[in-house]
């Protein structure tokens, strides 16, 4: 007669884990051994009580976590996203005027150049009125810019 399997591999063949040959020679096994029959026959008496065995009711506290969550719902879904949307419209419309604000100035009128700005455009026809890096910047950039119209 083969040692007896181990409580794990009865429990295996109950629950229809083993393969077909394992399951062939355990019931081979079982046929002849009367302790491994009794062992059987506890897991399917077990089994048997669970199957019967009521099952508890959720405690009340406990019942509105097992409601959907609204956002689950397609409609409410729907209704954050355009939330979403609209607010993420809204952010880009303030940085937009936000940035057009600080570009022009507050009274919404571009601000006047600057004075490297007005010498480079001029020529040296202001020189008197400006001075300085900025104005010796300007002047470089718009001698570079007549020796590119030249060529």
């Amino acid at each position: 007669m083969n040692p007896c399997p181990d409580s794990i591999q009865i429990a295996a063949y109950h629950d229809g884990e083993l393969s077909h040959q394992a399951r062939q020679a355990l019931a081979r096994h079982l046929a002849a051994c009367p302790a491994c029959r009794k062992e059987l026959a506890a897991l399917e008496a077990q089994s048997r009580w669970l199957q019967q065995a009521p099952v508890p009711g959720m405690a009340a506290a406990l019942a509105h976590l097992a409601e959907p969550w609204p956002w689950r719902q397609p409609r409410a879904l729907l209704r954050t996203a355009w939330a979403v949307t609209a607010l993420a419209a809204l952010l880009l419309l303030g940085v937009l005027l936000w940035i057009g604000e600080t570009s022009t100035g507050r009274s919404g009128i571009a601000s006047a150049p600057a004075g490297w700005e007005m010498l480079a455009l001029n020529g040296d026809a202001d020189a008197v009125r400006y001075t300085g890096t900025d104005a010796q910047l300007a002047r470089w950039m718009a001698q570079d810019l007549a020796r590119n119209e030249a060529q």
